[in-house]
């Protein structure tokens, strides 16, 4: 019975010996697999975040258009105003570069003498890291079109 004992307790003390060999190995391994998955998460969430602000730009922009009538003598007046509510809101984009925008005002009328107006927003987007197979550029475009109001 001695012997029982005394092999289990060099069992379970030799279970309960210090690995550091074994964890440093694992976080080698997993380290760069998490950096990777956090990286990758990022620029997912930035890119959604572009995107959700070009088309608040184009909406926003189309609305601004909507709400104010227009003649041939106060279009340019009308477009440059329509063009800054969609700059306004990129701005708030980090490190936005108002050259880089694309703000694209397009109208027509209706038979009942109201305008459609269709404004197209686009600006580049940049991910942080050169993903291997995947462009580090991309164009994010969004096209909005509304009827004039009364």
């Amino acid at each position: 019975m001695a012997q029982k004992l005394t092999n289990r307790k060099r069992r379970l003390r030799h279970r309960a010996m210090p690995r550091p060999g074994v964890v440093a190995t694992e976080c080698a391994l997993t380290m760069p697999i998490l950096l990777l998955l956090g990286l990758a998460t990022a620029d997912f969430g930035r890119v959604a975040h572009f995107h959700e602000t070009v088309t608040n730009a184009a909406r926003t922009a189309a609305e601004t258009g909507a709400g104010r009538s227009f003649t041939d003598f106060t279009k340019a007046s009308w477009e440059n105003d329509v063009r800054q509510a969609a700059l306004d809101e990129l701005s708030s984009l980090s490190a936005f570069d108002e050259n880089q925008a694309t703000v694209t005002i397009a109208t027509s009328m209706d038979d009942d003498d109201l305008a459609r107006i269709v404004v197209t927003v686009s600006y580049p987007f940049s991910t942080t890291v050169a993903w291997p197979g995947l462009s580090s550029q991309l164009q994010l475009e969004h096209r909005v079109e509304f009827r004039q109001f009364r």
